[in-house]
């Protein structure tokens, strides 16, 4: 077998290698120079790596590939695809190095993965999607390629938004609407997804302007800038100047207000400040020809879809959430 380095798999949303001295490269959903520009918050969470994803095409579908990571907290979760199936369980990363094989599964192989090439994500493309503390990849053996144009998705959708964009609250990353909605449409996904700390910074703004390789942007702005109190004003001259770097790329865009949450019930000025924001999102993206604005309000409809935190969406709400952004999203492309 022969020995892999970061250079022959793809790692998807992973925007740097970062050497460690200890050995491997720290995933990170960001370069650096960005990352440190963020807020605190959103410096750690840049380097959570929701929505990551390892992709290769093993050679030979009878052997195994063998990959180690290591995670830099108590657990990082990695559930491995085919294609488009989902192996029954996810693996898990403790801190220790972690050798995981990847080996495709025998029915799969009787059948034949090449009854299934209409996917979107060929099921011979091994895809492994991560979720929670940061990861380190250590090394690899196994005879695997890259994945080949038309072997993944065309479309790709750049989201940028919250905790619930991230992923938080869905029992598993593929739960997550970004993943699901992207799965409805057969697109790809890059997720910048910042629990507590989707502030709408200059710096992600300058970043996701300058990103190469995205079709259409979503942007979920932001009930975290309603937890931080952070006025309307402000709010509004952060999200234009978003919106003008952004739209200078000529690709639609789709902004997405604050859905419901325990701020919305009762009088509060959390409550007020959640209106003022959708109300100053609508009248923005009216400024622009190619960016939609929906109502949160209008894909999270019953507060039964929300865990008991009352701001997450549970599985369901994911769905619901990726539901009502199908259609939205695929007329922006047709």
């Amino acid at each position: 077998m022969n020995r892999l380095s970061p250079d022959h798999l793809s790692f998807h949303n992973v925007a740097e290698f970062r050497a460690q001295q200890a050995g491997g490269w720290l995933l990170q959903r960001v370069p650096e120079d960005v990352r440190a520009r963020l807020n605190p918050i959103a410096q750690q969470r840049m380097q959570e790596p929701y929505g990551v994803e390892v992709r290769f095409v093993p050679q030979d579908w009878t052997r195994p590939v063998r990959l180690t990571f290591r995670s830099l907290g108590k657990e990082t979760e990695l559930w491995p695809f085919w294609g488009m199936f989902a192996e029954r369980f996810p693996r898990k990363i403790g801190p220790e190095p972690t050798t995981l094989e990847f080996v495709m599964h025998e029915r799969m192989r009787e059948i034949g993965p090449e009854r299934f090439a209409d996917h979107a994500f060929k099921p011979w493309v091994c895809r492994l999607l991560m979720r929670g503390d940061p990861v380190l990849f250590i090394e690899g053996e196994g005879d695997v390629r890259l994945p080949r144009q038309g072997e993944v998705p065309r479309v790709r959708l750049l989201a940028y938004g919250t905790s619930i964009t991230q992923g938080i609250g869905a029992s598993h990353q593929h739960a997550c609407y970004v993943n699901q909605v992207c799965r409805e449409l057969g697109w790809d996904v890059v997720n910048l997804g910042s629990g507590g700390s989707a502030l709408c910074e200059e710096a992600v703004s300058d970043y996701m302007a300058a990103m190469s390789g995205w079709d259409v942007a979503l942007l979920c702005v932001s009930v975290n800038m309603v937890g931080h109190g952070i006025p309307a004003e402000e709010f509004e001259r952060r999200v234009r100047y978003m919106l003008e770097r952004l739209t200078a790329r000529r690709r639609p865009i789709l902004c997405l207000s604050v859905v419901p949450h325990f701020g919305d019930l009762g009088e509060s000025p959390r409550r007020a400040l959640a209106g003022s924001y959708r109300e100053v999102l609508s009248r923005l993206c009216g400024r622009y020809a190619r960016v939609q604005y929906l109502s949160g309000e209008r894909v999270l409809t019953d507060y039964a879809d929300l865990l008991d935190d009352l701001i997450h969406p549970s599985d369901y709400g994911m769905t619901k959430i990726a539901r009502g952004l199908a259609p939205v999203l695929r007329s922006l492309l047709a």
